[in-house]
Parts: C-alpha cells; structure tokens; sequence
C-alpha cells in the first residue's frame, strides 16, 4: 500500500506532501492524529497527503491535522527522527 511503512504512514512521503521541511513550523502528536503547523498552507498537498491512506486529513490555516489511529505517536517520532538525521543544526535552535 502507498505510504505505509510497517503500518505507519511513510514519514518521507508525509512531509513532501507537506511542502517540506522548510515548511513545517512543528509536529506533534495528539492522541489519535498528527499535529503539523506548516508555514504556507499553499505548500501543501493535501490530495498527496489523502493518498497515502490516512483516516482523515483536517487542513485549517496553518494547522493540518492527519487522523492515522493508534500509531500517531509512532509516525510523528518518525518524522522527527528523519528530521534529525537531516538536519543536525536543526537541535541547537
């Protein structure tokens, strides 16, 4: 299935549809969804995001919340970890 790495959504393919790093401004976890605030709400791709099979994408001003089920906190730590490894300068700020 498109998007799904091990039962979680692919976190590379998440935040591309997400306008890339350079557009998110945070993610965090909320219960059963992902929390993302983007930078430019036209960056992103919410038709990107719906295809890789979330429950439910939610897109309000600079807010996106994506619906994946009990494996948010999984997926969001991913994105995270991607982040770092990226961006190393990223942890000092």
């Amino acid at each position: 299935m498109k998007g799904v790495l091990m039962g979680v959504l692919d976190p590379h393919e998440l935040v591309t549809a997400l306008g890339d790093w350079g557009n998110i401004a945070e993610v965090e976890p909320c219960s059963l969804r992902i929390r993302v605030q983007v930078k430019d709400p036209h960056k992103v791709d919410e038709q990107a995001i719906r295809n890789l099979n979330p429950l439910a994408v939610v897109q309000s001003g600079s807010y996106v919340q994506i619906v994946t089920g009990p494996d948010a906190d999984v997926t969001a730590k991913r994105m995270r970890d991607a982040w770092e490894s990226s961006n190393p300068e990223a942890l000092k700020e």
